[in-house]
């Protein structure tokens, strides 16, 4: 490198204090300098040394710069986020205490407001490391990832802990996880990776890329079936991003709107069958809808629920515990 360009860039990214940035900043900066140098050399006749001096002496003053870009790239914290997210947990932390202060005559083992306490501390640690987190880096282990989260899924649907025909737990010693949600986010930003890398690739990136989107419904399905469709969802909505990019299979737009009718379609069908073949599913939305043809099964809780939205205030002993007695609920 040009010593001119070298020094210029050294007293620019000096100004720059996230040095993340630096070799990104760096190289547009660079070519743009080249790109001036070409020119002067071409048009002005200057000699190559030269045309590098004046490339330099046009970009600018190098300290205004730097502090220009330092502002331009430095990270913001989303305080309205976070503050959103520290007004529901306080919401969370004020419900078990209420809880637990009305009712600590009936409950046994272990404080629910310890519990959440120690899953806030847990959650918040995992937080700030995300947030810190250079995407970027992990890119290139986008299946390996995918791999990972796809391997647990499947120990989970062969060997998970079943529960109500449910298998979405997976038992490590003494503790017990929910497959299904623990790895959606991982399947999630693995799948971003693999789309921005196969979506060059044609039509065989395309069949890749399709292949990955259904093989994580398939074990959803068994295990968290509302887990399965959230993420099935979003999978659809990255690999159609990246579809024009990566195979254009019918050119035809109506074809197009039809072929993707057709794939949502057997799809649809195929989480419908599973939601009529299982009895407490229907139940369920049964009982939603109409509450009193069950009123003290499945209905039940409907119908407290709507009963305490009715009579509930947000302070005061006219609210939830004065609906509860109403009740004859202790």
């Amino acid at each position: 490198m040009n010593h001119y360009v070298d020094a210029f860039l050294k007293e620019v990214l000096e100004q720059v204090r996230y040095k993340r940035m630096h070799p990104q900043i760096a190289q547009e900066l660079n070519d743009h300098i080249e790109s001036l140098k070409e020119t002067l050399m071409e048009e002005e006749g200057y000699t190559e040394d030269k045309a590098y001096e004046e490339a330099v002496r046009q970009m600018g003053e190098s300290v205004e710069i730097g502090k220009s870009l330092h502002k331009m790239h430095k990270p913001r914290l989303e305080w309205p986020t976070v503050l959103l997210i520290v007004g529901l947990l306080g919401i969370s932390l004020i419900t078990m205490f209420t809880y637990e202060y009305y009712f600590s005559t009936y409950i046994q083992g272990a404080s629910y407001l310890y519990k959440q306490f120690i899953c806030i501390v847990i959650g918040a640690i995992g937080l700030i490391g995300m947030y810190f987190m250079d995407y970027k880096r992990i890119e290139k282990y986008s299946l390996l990832l995918y791999v990972a989260a796809l391997v647990l899924l499947i120990l989970t649907f062969l060997w998970g802990y079943e529960l109500n025909g449910a298998k979405k737990w997976l038992g490590i010693g003494v503790f017990q996880f929910e497959t299904a949600v623990l790895v959606s986010p991982l399947i999630i930003i693995s799948y971003i990776g693999l789309a921005r890398k196969w979506s060059k690739r044609g039509k065989s990136g395309a069949m890749f890329l399709f292949v990955l989107m259904m093989l994580p419904t398939i074990f959803y399905v068994r295990g968290n079936l509302a887990q399965g469709i959230i993420v099935f969802i979003v999978l659809v909505g990255i690999f159609y991003k990246h579809y024009p990019n990566c195979l254009k299979l019918i050119s035809n737009k109506k074809h197009h709107f039809i072929l993707w009718i057709a794939i949502l379609g057997v799809v649809g069908t195929f989480f419908i069958k599973k939601i009529i073949e299982a009895p407490h599913r229907l139940e369920r939305i049964r009982a939603w809808l109409n509450p009193s043809i069950d009123p003290m099964g499945e209905g039940w809780l409907t119908i407290q629920l709507r009963n305490m939205c009715k009579g509930a205030s947000l302070v005061g002993n006219d609210g939830l515990f004065y609906t509860l007695e109403q009740l004859g609920t202790t």
